[in-house]
């Protein structure tokens, strides 16, 4: 089965994550494909790259279950990992797992202060949802990076 392109991509920034986060689920239970994107001309150019179909035997970009990373590795020509829901789910238990024999502490929620259409948001996103818990979110929309806030937001997090 395969998703109308308008449905596969997730446009957002830290202000939006909360909308998004069914889409979020939705790709953990498998039933949609993810392809998180910022809302700018760097995201507009990643949902039209990425739309395309595959001819190489691998998961097709807009089949459920499967998350589409982006990057640009080490060419600066973006493409896009595709990552599929149980792989996503293994790196979730092994994160859970050495929280757990590191510091003796169960999941819980997570603290979201990268860009959430990053691989490595995406993941706290996601990690946080796993757990039960929608993900606290940085809001970083006023300008840079803030220890203060930063600091705030950990407090509130605990």
């Amino acid at each position: 089965m395969n998703l109308p392109l308008e449905s596969l991509p997730v446009t957002l920034d830290s202000t939006s994550v909360r909308a998004a986060l069914p889409a979020y689920r939705d790709f953990l239970a498998g039933r949609r494909a993810l392809l998180p994107v910022s809302p700018d001309a760097a995201g507009d150019s990643l949902t039209e790259l990425m739309g395309a179909d595959r001819t190489d035997g691998a998961a097709r970009p807009t089949e459920p279950g499967t998350l589409i990373a982006c990057t640009s590795g080490s060419t600066g020509t973006p493409k896009g990992a595709l990552l599929r829901t149980d792989g996503v789910r293994a790196a979730i238990s092994a994160s859970a797992s050495f929280i757990a024999d590191r510091l003796g502490a169960g999941p819980g929620p997570w603290l979201l202060a990268l860009p959430p259409h990053h691989i490595a948001g995406t993941m706290v996103i996601l990690r946080s949802l796993d757990a039960g818990f929608e993900p606290a979110v940085l809001d970083s929309s006023g300008g840079p990076f803030r220890v203060d806030a930063f600091a705030s937001a950990t407090t509130a997090l605990a």
